[in-house]
């Protein structure tokens, strides 16, 4: 039976314009899987083309867009020029900034062209489908949020689940204050709004605010009190003890609707800034992380090419000097191109490690793409490089083919790196007798790793990085981003190895149940 189309679920119609073809996959992915049609644009002229041929209900821009920008789309868009060129009646889509470029004065512009909301780079999974979808489908903002109703009488308890029901929300009845408390308490991280009655027996709703606010310390719990009482006393009571409104019965749907939205909007907007705390402070790491990495790597090479500068205009010396000089120049260079592009790649899998997209693959047909690259790289070397796969090295799981070919590239090179002439590079795919796992080996009679070294061999702030045997430029960041696709992979990595004698890198990755 064949899937409907989108034409036929009547979908609604998202345009990312995005020169990135990395980041326009992954938030096609992430919309489609939030029941959006996607159309994608790489750069400006194409998004001009697509806004004239169809009707949008959404576009998501980026502002770096080359010759034409994102500024310059969303002011073609809304012009009059634009309007009078179509046959169609033309009506601007919502525009959301997916951009790197943040700053207040690119937000205020932005906004002062119209955008509705703004999303950095690198964005968290999920951030972007919460963003369109509280635009397209403000309703489902309250979807999944969990609510605690409070009534002795089960009519009304009924009658306000109903409603909330009907917005996505889950709701947990309780018949007394009482009962209402030992839920709180057990439940507490989950719950997201209380709605209560005064009179109630065991405990009265006066009271179960008190005890929410004071024995359970919850300060931002909103809890809004439904009660047919209007003695002004009993009002004054409930918001003495903490509640956040009061409702009078009986109470008209769209009443308790309005109130109930102010308050869950508070809520999911404080949610929202823990979250955006929360990726900041991950951000920020990432930063230092990075910073420690450059202030202490790139002082040398720096400094090499800075000291072979200076000798070249002081002591001006002859053709086969400066040649040699230059030499020594090119390989400082070389070093510095390396260690930004590993250093970018560690930042890049850091802050895409929810985004990778996991497929059911075999990994020995991975190891067999990557191998003629590899003989050739080990054969220019005089290494002898041989892969062998066991009987029980085939079997299916969860990985992503690109990341696994980085993994097998970088330590079967690292291994040919350190190896010297006439040494030999084996590479070994079997499945753990006892763990069932998918064992990838990298072994080498290469000149070993210090054991002092060993401990630091996966730390990117570590300085592990060494020449090859015949003078390759090393980092010493490959390993540390082997290791973090292995674990993305939900594998683990283990190294042995001796001075002289050679090392082994040892990974082992769950199979797919």
């Amino acid at each position: 039976m064949n899937a409907p189309s989108a034409k036929t679920l009547n979908l609604m119609k998202i345009l990312i314009v995005e020169d990135s073809s990395t980041i326009r996959k992954i938030a096609a992915r992430e919309l489609t899987d939030g029941g959006y049609e996607i159309v994608e644009a790489a750069n400006g002229e194409e998004a001009l083309h697509h806004l004239s041929q169809n009707a949008f209900d959404l576009m998501t821009l980026d502002i770096e867009l080359g010759e034409l920008n994102g500024f310059d789309v969303l002011e073609k868009i809304k012009s009059p020029e634009f309007a009078r060129s179509l046959v169609i009646q033309f009506t601007p889509p919502p525009v959301v900034f997916l951009t790197g470029m943040d700053s207040l004065e690119v937000r205020r512009r932005g906004f002062d062209k119209g955008a509705m909301d703004f999303i950095t780079k690198p964005f968290l999974s999920g951030e972007l489908l919460r963003t369109v979808d509280n635009i397209l489908k403000p309703q489902d903002r309250y979807r999944g949020m969990d609510v605690l109703i409070v009534d002795d009488s089960p009519a009304v308890r009924n009658i306000v689940g109903d409603i909330l029901k009907k917005e996505g929300m889950n709701t947990h009845l309780a018949e007394d204050g009482q009962q209402a408390f030992e839920y709180a308490r057990e439940h507490l991280k989950d719950l997201d709004l209380i709605i209560t009655d005064i009179h109630m027996p065991h405990m009265t709703g006066i009271e179960l605010c008190d005890k929410v606010r004071k024995d359970l310390n919850h300060k931002g719990m909103p809890i809004i009190v439904l009660s047919a009482a209007s003695d002004q006393k009993d009002i004054l009571e409930v918001f003495k003890a903490g509640a956040s409104d009061y409702l009078n019965k009986p109470f008209a749907k769209e009443e308790l609707l309005a109130r109930m939205r102010v308050h869950m909007d508070l809520r999911y907007t404080n949610r929202e800034l823990s979250r955006k705390v929360s990726q900041l402070k991950r951000l920020g790491k990432m930063k230092d992380d990075f910073l420690a990495v450059c202030s202490h790597d790139l002082v040398g090479p720096l400094g090499a090419i800075r000291g072979f500068a200076d000798l070249i205009d002081l002591t001006q010396p002859g053709p086969e000097q400066t040649s040699q000089y230059t030499l020594q120049i090119r390989k400082s260079v070389d070093y510095l191109v390396t260690l930004v592009r590993e250093l970018l790649d560690i930042g890049r899998i850091q802050a895409s490690s929810e985004e990778m997209e996991m497929v059911l693959l075999d990994i020995a047909n991975v190891l067999e793409e990557s191998k003629p690259s590899l003989e050739q790289l080990a054969s220019m070397k005089d290494v002898k490089l041989t892969a062998h796969l066991a009987a029980s090295g085939r079997g299916l799981m969860n990985g992503n083919k690109s990341a696994l070919i980085r993994i097998i590239n970088n330590l079967t090179i690292n291994a040919i790196k350190f190896t010297p002439q006439k040494g030999a590079v084996d590479i070994l795919l079997n499945e753990d007798p006892e763990t069932k796992e998918i064992c990838l080996s990298v072994n080498d009679t290469g000149i070993g790793i210090p054991e002092t070294m060993i401990p630091q061999l996966f730390d990117p702030k570590a300085n592990t990085s060494r020449p090859g045997t015949d003078g390759e430029v090393s980092t010493g960041l490959g390993l540390s981003i082997v290791q973090k696709l292995v674990e993305q992979h939900g594998g683990r990595i283990n190294v042995n190895s001796r001075e002289g004698t050679g090392t082994s890198f040892h990974i082992c990755f769950p199979k797919a149940n």
